[in-house]
């Protein structure tokens, strides 16, 4: 049973969410008027005075008027004011991987990323008094993680922006927040993702799959003792699998602290994903790196769009253009900024859970 706490916590974030999906809609259909989308706002959900204070003038103040930014300025970056709406929705896309969820090492981009891939207790040994004491020398594997980009823009009538109740707040919520989310989580566990130069390749890219076994119970069971086999000293397991997979392995009853939204497996944490698609993937979380640069949410009604999962690039004389302004739609853009890596031996998976 989860703690009061931790329950407050997450209906905070919840509820932080949804105004800040409920403002992204209403400063859509204000063509981005600070001013009408506050009364907006008002007006379709008659907001508490906490939730109101932060719609107020000056609280959604992005930038003030400044002079260029330069080292010699230091109350320069003081005139900046966050959007609390923003932060929110930011906080929703980081917090809802599988990295923020396994609580992965956070590191910078760019930058070379030695993971340990040794038992740092070889380090030490008893001795007697007088006696030389034993020197190790660590194994590091260093990675440099590229910045990987991904985006997606969402197209919503205007219609449907106006909507007021909770189901159209769940809608946008799937749209915006989930869809990038299970993107990252399916590429972060697909096999063929070998990655490039811009593109992070998965956890289990080049690691022998498990044979899975006669249930899926059995399956977890061998994935995690493969994970165990490769990396002995595995600090923080963890175990990633659908909610359809873990469904199925709570069914032979033999876990009783698992359900189909997560729970533990054989002592070991278990995190559901759609993105895991029918693979069961055991990770040491204190072996993964991830660099994770956030998230911009940009609205507009009035661009020229190419409706297509592929567009073209660039434009030919045949590409198809649609007007937001003139078909009375939304465009929602949300670009993701993230990358990861892993030590050698750090994750074992099992194609399918039979």
């Amino acid at each position: 049973m989860e703690r009061l706490a931790t329950l407050t916590k997450s209906y905070e974030q919840l509820a932080n969410e949804t105004n800040g999906l409920r403002w992204l809609k209403c400063l859509a259909l204000a063509q981005g008027n600070s001013e009408l989308a506050r009364d907006d706002f008002k007006r379709r959900y008659q907001p508490s005075l906490k939730v109101l204070a932060l719609v107020e003038p000056g609280a959604l103040a992005t930038k003030a008027a400044v002079l260029p930014g330069t080292t010699t300025t230091p109350s320069w970056a003081g005139a900046l004011v966050p959007d609390p709406w923003a932060i929110a929705l930011v906080t929703a896309v980081r917090e809802a991987t599988i990295f923020a969820r396994m609580n992965a090492m956070v590191v910078p981009s760019h930058a070379k990323v030695s993971l340990d891939t040794t038992d740092a207790s070889e380090a030490f040994s008893w001795v007697d008094e007088g006696a030389p004491k034993p020197m190790s020398q660590g194994s590091l594997a260093a990675q440099t993680l590229p910045i990987g980009k991904l985006a997606g823009t969402n197209v919503f009538s205007v219609e449907l922006a106006r909507a007021s109740d909770g189901a159209a707040d769940s809608f946008f919520r799937r749209r915006l927040i989930g869809g990038a989310t299970i993107f990252v989580d399916r590429q972060a566990l697909d096999p063929t993702n070998a990655g490039s130069i811009s593109i992070p390749k998965s956890l289990t890219n080049g690691v022998t799959p498990t044979a899975p076994g006669a249930t899926a119970s059995a399956t977890a069971t061998a994935v995690l003792g493969a994970l165990f086999t490769s990396r002995p000293q595995a600090e923080r397991p963890v175990l990633i699998a659908s909610p359809a997979t873990f469904s199925a392995i709570a069914g032979s009853g033999t876990h009783p602290a698992l359900a189909v939204n997560g729970g533990t497996v054989l002592g070991v944490p278990a995190i559901p994903t759609i993105g895991a698609g029918t693979k069961i993937v055991a990770v040491d979380a204190a072996a993964v790196g991830v660099a994770d640069g956030g998230s911009e949410f940009e609205i507009t009604t009035s661009a020229t769009l190419q409706m297509n999962t592929t567009p073209d690039n660039p434009a030919t004389p045949t590409t198809v253009f649609v007007s937001l302004w003139q078909m009375n739609l939304i465009g929602v853009r949300v670009e993701r900024w993230i990358s990861w890596a892993n030590a050698a031996g750090a994750v074992a998976f099992a194609a399918t859970a039979t």
